[in-house]
């Protein structure tokens, strides 16, 4: 959250997100936050628009 709103004070379009597990490796659905500035996620290498379920989001702008 400080990353997203760091860049959204700098003046960039930025998001905060938090998504939940698509295929739980052990049974028990975890979570991940990350964050996105001009659509691309910046926070994490990640593939996290691959593996979670977006279930929360700030607006970008």
């Amino acid at each position: 959250m400080f990353l997203a709103a760091a860049l959204h004070g700098l003046g960039f379009a930025s998001s905060f997100h938090l998504g939940r597990e698509s295929v739980p490796r052990n049974g028990v659905a975890g979570y991940f936050a990350w964050v996105e500035c001009g659509g691309r996620v910046v926070s994490t290498t990640m593939p996290v628009t691959d593996e979670y379920v977006e279930v929360y989001r700030t607006s970008g702008g």
